[in-house]
């Protein structure tokens, strides 16, 4: 229950800083990056915990299908146009490191 909560109140922290900080096309594309990292490292959690998987209460595994979830459907409500420029490499410039 306590993985719940947890999970439920860094997702509305990361989407709130999200809103506050980025511009409104990339809210949706950067909170789905952080719900799929957090599905990401909760299900490593519960991989590494030895607890039953059938269990009758909510279990890491749940959140972290819960989190993949949400954050696959921000990715799909997103819209790629407004974010791919972000993302593009202009031409005559190298990537970071690529020297």
């Amino acid at each position: 229950m306590v993985a719940v909560a947890l999970a439920a109140s860094l997702g509305a922290v990361a989407f709130a800083l999200a809103v506050w900080m980025l511009p409104r096309p990339l809210v949706l594309p950067a909170f789905s990056v952080v719900a799929v990292s957090a599905a990401g490292l909760l299900a490593l959690l519960a991989w590494r915990l030895p607890r039953p998987r059938t269990a009758a209460r909510v279990t890491y595994w749940d959140v972290a299908g819960a989190l993949t979830f949400i954050g696959v459907c921000a990715a799909l409500l997103s819209d790629p146009e407004q974010a791919l420029p972000l993302m593009e490499v202009r031409r005559g410039e190298q990537p970071v490191g690529m020297n």
